[in-house]
């Protein structure tokens, strides 16, 4: 459980390092400017970058977590449970976003965005480790929701 929660705050520190995956072209339509919170997540098999390996949802604490977008800069604010003391994280830093291509880019770092709407945003990047234990670092899918 704490691992996805320190998986946030990498997430949001590293800026993310993802795959291309297939977009909607309507996402072009939707502003990322705003603050977005995570609800849930899917651990995804590298094999196809489709097969669900697991799901989960936010605790009370997480829930507090955003990425803040302006037209320049992004803040990520992560709340993780730490021997129940829900901890604040913040990691401030410019980023730019592909809306095109659907890409945010921030410390070098790609993310892919598959669904940007007025409400929800879902992100997909590399997690890191091999949780179906196939030999390749397996991805997470991030579900946001507009505050």
């Amino acid at each position: 459980m704490k691992q996805k929660f320190l998986l946030f705050l990498v997430l949001s520190v590293c800026s993310l390092i993802l795959n291309s995956c297939n977009r909607d072209e309507d996402n072009t339509n939707f502003s990322l400017i705003g603050s977005w919170s995570p609800y849930k997540g899917e651990f995804i098999s590298s094999k196809d970058k489709k097969t669900i390996i697991s799901k989960f949802t936010y605790d009370d604490c997480e829930k507090k977590s955003t990425w803040v977008f302006t037209d320049s800069k992004l803040t990520s604010v992560a709340y993780i449970d730490i021997n129940g003391n829900c901890n604040r994280y913040t990691y401030e830093t410019s980023y730019t976003f592909d809306s095109k291509g659907m890409k945010i880019t921030a410390d070098g770092k790609t993310v892919d965005v598959l669904l940007l709407t007025n409400s929800e945003m879902n992100v997909f990047y590399l997690y890191g480790d091999d949780l179906d234990q196939d030999g390749k670092d397996d991805y997470l899918l991030i579900y946001y929701k507009k505050n």
